[in-house]
């Protein structure tokens, strides 16, 4: 996602989860996004969107699927929160 590989940690993530990484990755690339007062920002994965693309592709999710996405979802959001945070920071001074 723009990093090299190894400044991104590709190699730190446990190969079992590597199923989930790519689907969060495809899910995300289709999120939605709202319009705030600092501009727009990404909104939570919906469980309909999971369901969705889980349809789609044919794959089942387990319910420890769908929270493995889930967190990962949660730490993308913060890091888009304190990158946000940052930036504002910055542009203050």
């Amino acid at each position: 996602m723009g990093l090299p590989k190894e400044e991104a940690g590709e190699d730190d993530r446990p190969e079992q989860l590597e199923h989930l990484w790519l689907a969060f990755l495809e899910m995300s690339q289709r999120r939605s996004f709202a319009g705030a007062m600092d501009g727009i920002q990404p909104l939570p994965l919906q469980y309909a969107h999971m369901e969705a693309w889980a349809r789609l592709n044919a794959t089942e999710l387990h319910p420890w699927d769908v929270k493995v996405i889930e967190r990962l979802d949660e730490l993308f959001l913060k890091a888009v929160a304190d990158a946000r945070s940052r930036r504002a920071k910055s542009q203050s001074r």
